[in-house]
């Protein structure tokens, strides 16, 4: 849900298996959380942000040169 408590769930899938790095920026720029995961061909994961500051984020998701990428507002 959007506004979150800080459980946020990612679910994506890609035409083939790559790396995939998720990363949690604040309005300044500034990478709060980052993680590398490995090879997949989906991505289905549960973050616990519930210990981020409240604030307005943007999620971004690369993997294989493609970048997707979120707002977010954890309350």
């Amino acid at each position: 849900p959007n506004p979150s408590s800080g459980m946020v769930n990612l679910n994506m899938s890609l035409k083939q298996a790559s790396v995939i790095n998720v990363k949690l920026v604040n309005v300044i720029g500034e990478v709060v959380f980052a993680e590398t995961l490995g090879k997949n061909k989906e991505l289905i994961k549960t973050f616990d942000w519930s210990h981020i500051s409240s604030g307005i984020y943007t999620v971004q998701i690369s993997s294989n040169g493609q970048n997707k990428v979120e707002k977010i507002i954890i309350k």
